[in-house]
């Protein structure tokens, strides 16, 4: 074997980032299957770190574990209507893992935990004839020091995909809000919490790797990272997987650019302001700022703030008196763009729901942007 090769893979990202395809093609190396189905309950709400931790208790983890992450059923217009371990694991085997770990879990409860997963998804491996597993779950980084502590040689993949593109996809499909911008705000929040996650996890244990480079920018440099980090040898069909699943052609790059042009720009502008926040909050993630922006890459947090010195103001009418909301603060592009689609749902009725402002649009009476110190 390899140097390396017996650790468990997990990829993940903000979802719609490239965390499946790239599990399928790492899924092609010979030390590696892939998992055919997020495991999910490793690393999730309620999940192996909640219990841990001590915020779930034992039965209520397998009362979950026998329910929504055995078996599960996606809205109508999901790809895949049925979820869940039931697809890649047999029950007997299921619940043949759930009597040993309620019997172990009392006196090592990390141990137990771990020799759990292993006895779920080791044999996965095995039928493969391959030393070890790969899991796409998205929610990964999400918990990347959770799964340090769980699997102390693991190997942690977070893809980061430009947010105008994982927006515009996310937008509209079933899990997702409705719009590009609302979608944005979905995948800033999502970055965020993958950040906090994975922070302080060593470079031989955490690879941040951009979808794009991988696909177009720096495709060779980028998979050459990817076995140096994983410990492998390059392999005949993982370099084919490669080279015919993760193409420039097939990876949709650039899809916000056919958005409607008023959604296109909004999108843009919002996204500028977006990774100077991040960039402002020390965010390590964050994708690079889009060289037609011509924004200079190495900005200090001081200039990030002075560029994010505009904030909208909404004035609304309530009981006996006149209201303001005042958003944080915002590029000016950004809150230009942000004050065109207050006024646009000003224009069709329903509510204004941000999150700094909640209001019915009939109760509105201006809105408008203002520059102030940039200070939030």
């Amino acid at each position: 074997m390899v140097n390396g090769a017996g650790h468990p893979v997990f990829v993940g990202g903000t979802g719609r980032s490239g965390t499946s395809i790239l599990g399928k093609v790492l899924g092609r190396h010979p030390h590696y299957a892939m998992v055919e189905t997020e495991l999910v309950f490793h690393a999730a709400p309620g999940g192996i770190p909640d219990l841990l931790e001590g915020h779930v208790r034992l039965e209520r983890f397998i009362e979950k574990l026998r329910n929504a992450w055995w078996y599960s059923e996606r809205p109508e217009g999901a790809k895949f209507r049925e979820r869940g371990l039931h697809r890649v694991i047999p029950e007997e085997r299921f619940e043949a893992a759930l009597e040993v770990l309620s019997g172990a879990f009392a006196d090592d409860p990390v141990t137990a935990c771990r020799e759990f997963v292993d006895a779920l998804v080791q044999p996965i491996a095995d039928d493969a004839g391959k030393p070890s597993w790969i899991d796409t779950t998205p929610y990964n980084p999400f918990y990347g020091r959770a799964l340090l502590d769980l699997y102390p040689d693991m190997r942690l993949i977070h893809i980061v995909r430009d947010g105008r593109d994982v927006a515009s996809s996310v937008a509209g499909i079933y899990f997702g809000p409705e719009t590009p911008l609302g979608a944005l705000r979905w995948w800033e929040e999502r970055m965020r919490r993958a950040d906090a996650g994975s922070r302080g996890l060593p470079p031989d244990r955490l690879l941040v790797i951009s979808f794009e480079d991988l696909v177009v920018n720096a495709r060779d440099e980028t998979y050459g990272r990817l076995l140096e980090f994983l410990g492998v040898e390059d392999a005949p069909r993982l370099r084919r997987a490669f080279d015919n699943r993760l193409s420039p052609d097939s990876a949709n790059i650039g899809r916000w650019r056919s958005l409607p042009h008023r959604d296109r720009t909004d999108l843009d502008a919002s996204y500028r302001a977006v990774l100077l926040r991040m960039r402002r909050d020390g965010i390590g993630c964050a994708p690079p700022f889009d060289p037609e922006w011509g924004v200079d890459p190495d900005l200090s947090s001081a200039t990030v703030a002075r560029e994010m010195a505009f904030r909208i103001h909404v004035l609304y009418s309530g009981p006996r008196s006149e209201h303001e909301a005042v958003s944080p603060g915002m590029t000016y592009e950004e809150a230009q763009g942000e004050l065109r689609a207050i006024r646009r749902q000003c224009d069709e009725g329903g509510e204004v729901v941000r999150s700094w402002a909640f209001l019915p649009a009939s109760s509105i009476v201006a809105a408008y942007v203002s520059e102030d110190s940039g200070t939030d």
